[in-house]
């Protein structure tokens, strides 16, 4: 019975002293487990350099589109032109405008969207061609200009430049030829002069020296409500064509030796601003593609 117990205690001791050893001994570390060579052929640990898969840049970022198209990625990551898919909701009426067959549409956008799906000859096309914009808010009646209107018309529309470019100047929003000319008309016996110049360097936006119908638009839609006779009275302007400076000057009621050509700062300052754009946007993908290049190896 006494071997039996001391058998036991012995049994207890060593299993106590196993447990002991267990808890002061020096863990091995998880990384040592496959030696010192593991990492590396010197044995210090080598580092990895863990980066994010580059991801491919959105081609349309820098892709613009006429009117009424918009951009779309294509599966080899190339930019495509589309015709626009959707407009905004036109929660506005004044968002409506009036288009050269008198229809209402309910927003620029819309009307746009339509002339490229049928320009494209889309399922979307409304079946009545491209249309042109006539003026902005609904379609409504316009009296028709009579001679007298017609021959006022260059007093009030001389009146609406000068009154426009004075308040474009305050605002520093002319430019600075533009407001050279503005300065240039303070205080001056014919005040009307440098705004007629002004605008007609401000409409020729392809600077060919001519005005064409698509350029005149930027003057007889957002005016066509409140001022009938100016379509009229500029397609006689032009004989149906282009208007030339000249031709400008004499429907605006200025002598020919105050018509002159001062659209040069206009068309310096005009080339600036789309070289600027221009550099911006190459800029902007040299950054990408040297962002999704590997770097060159230094020599």
């Amino acid at each position: 019975m006494k071997v039996l117990s001391w058998s036991l205690a012995l049994l207890l001791c060593s299993i106590l002293l196993t447990y002991v050893r267990s808890q002061t001994s020096p863990q091995p570390d998880v990384g040592d487990l496959d030696g010192p060579d593991a990492g590396s052929e010197n044995g210090e640990e080598e580092e990895y350099d863990y980066k994010r898969p580059e991801e491919p840049v959105d081609p349309c970022l820098t892709k613009e589109c006429p009117k009424g198209m918009e951009c779309e990625t294509q599966e080899d990551y190339t930019a495509k032109c589309i015709c626009q898919t959707s407009c905004p909701p036109a929660y506005n009426q004044r968002m409506r405008v009036c288009n050269n067959r008198n229809e209402t549409v309910a927003s620029l956008c819309e009307m746009e969207r339509q002339n490229c799906m049928c320009k494209n000859k889309e399922p979307g096309c409304n079946g009545k061609g491209s249309a042109r914009l006539k003026h902005y808010g609904a379609c409504q009646y316009i009296a028709e200009c009579t001679q007298d209107e017609k021959d006022e018309f260059p007093l009030r529309i001389r009146r609406w430049m000068t009154v426009t470019m004075f308040d474009l100047a305050g605002r520093g929003t002319l430019g600075q030829a533009g407001f050279a000319l503005a300065r240039g008309a303070i205080g001056s016996d014919t005040p009307w002069i440098n705004p007629t110049l002004w605008k007609f360097c401000d409409l020729d936006v392809d600077e060919d020296g001519e005005i064409n119908g698509e350029e005149l638009e930027a003057i007889t839609v957002p005016m066509m409500v409140i001022e009938h006779c100016i379509t009229d009275f500029l397609k006689d302007c032009g004989g149906g064509g282009g208007i030339s400076l000249a031709e400008w000057g004499e429907c605006m009621g200025l002598e020919k030796d105050q018509v002159k050509n001062v659209c040069g700062d206009f068309q310096r300052e005009r080339q600036a601003k789309e070289a600027a754009r221009l550099a911006k946007e190459a800029a902007a993908r040299g950054e990408t593609d040297e962002e999704a290049s590997p770097e060159e190896p230094s020599k």
